[in-house]
């Protein structure tokens, strides 16, 4: 099996191969977004000849990152989110508490939660109700699309103090243009955690590749992702 971290090395090579020499290219106008709730999120739709631009950003500036969520892509207007590029709540690494979260736990980050505060689910989304894990899923609902001019990633590494190895995180996140109107991205989140007590560790493993694509008479577009969540909980009772 291969180790974790001949799998993050082999991932940033992957990403830093894809980046290399990339041109600065405009986001794309992306008019007509369609996405469907499977693992593998592929639709096509036919666009109305009256168009509204996502987002036109007014001058090339390479620091500015923008994006959408990967479900808003169908919508005709979507929400377009600026990117914080600051260190808030860095030092939060559990996301059950991270931000505004106020989360309920089992006492160790990976397991199980419960959301103390009240969130209302979309009326038109099936929901079988049970969220214990989604707090450490991906899905089209917290997938980012980025948009910039050139390449951009985010690294994030975290492990116990002291060097204390029975807590780390990993968390990568890429977006680019591969053409015009081809953008593309890739997301790894890996989390591993022992706890204090026997038979109370989490490990968690997320990933993701997603695309976007559009004609050149605005047509046409194109959007899929490739998501997979795996996580592992031993058996305690809890």
């Amino acid at each position: 099996m291969i180790s974790v971290r001949t799998t993050i090395i082999l991932f940033l090579l992957a990403i830093s191969y894809i980046s290399f020499s990339q041109e600065i290219i405009p986001p794309d106008t992306l008019n007509n977004k369609a996405i469907s709730s499977d693992t593998l999120h592929i639709h096509e739709h036919h666009a109305h000849e009256d168009h509204t631009h996502e987002h036109i950003p007014s001058s090339k500036d390479s620091l500015k990152v923008s994006y959408i969520y990967l479900h808003e892509y169908s919508s005709e207007k979507p929400a377009v989110y600026a990117n914080d590029t600051t260190l808030t709540y860095s030092q939060q690494q559990d996301p059950a508490f991270s931000g505004m979260n106020f989360y309920q736990t089992l006492g160790n980050q990976g397991l199980a939660t419960k959301n103390m505060l009240f969130e209302a689910t979309d009326p038109l989304m099936l929901d079988y109700g049970i969220h214990s894990n989604s707090l450490y899923q991906t899905t089209p609902y917290n997938l980012k699309a980025f948009q910039s001019y050139k390449p951009y990633t985010i690294l994030d590494y975290s492990q116990g103090p002291s060097g204390d190895r029975r807590e780390a995180q990993l968390n990568v996140d890429h977006g680019q243009y591969l053409a015009k109107n081809l953008g593309v991205g890739a997301k790894l989140y890996m989390n591993s955690s022992l706890g204090d007590y026997d038979r109370q560790k989490a490990q968690n493993f997320q990933v993701a590749f997603h695309g976007r694509f559009k004609s050149e008479s605005e047509r046409y577009a194109i959007a899929a992702a490739y998501i997979n969540n795996n996580t592992t909980w031993y058996d305690n009772g809890g």
